[in-house]
């Protein structure tokens, strides 16, 4: 396993290509997005130690934008952007 932090979030990588972002928020329980290759949903959004929800697929999850941007940062870090890439394309507007 590798742990990669910044200020906004933590990814660690597990030895069966999976992995976990923990995202940092101030006054509230870190968010915790978990990629299991192993499992039949292998997205999985944490609340708390022992609450969840999961889907096979990271829109399922009903990530905010912020948390979205934060864990697709997260994720190019470690080379694993394209697990997002294809379901979810930002637009800003200016």
């Amino acid at each position: 396993m590798k742990t990669f932090v910044s200020d906004d979030y933590q990814i660690t990588l597990e030895d069966n290509g999976g992995f976990t972002v923990s995202i940092k928020k101030y006054f509230i329980d870190d968010t915790r997005i978990t990629y299991n290759t192993d499992n039949k949903k292998p997205w999985m959004k944490w609340y708390g130690k022992e609450t969840f929800d999961s889907s096979q697929s990271i829109t399922g999850l009903g990530l905010s934008t912020c948390d979205l941007r934060i864990l697709h940062e997260a994720l190019e870090v470690v080379g694993k952007q394209d697990l997002m890439d294809n379901e979810i394309v930002f637009v800003d507007k200016k």
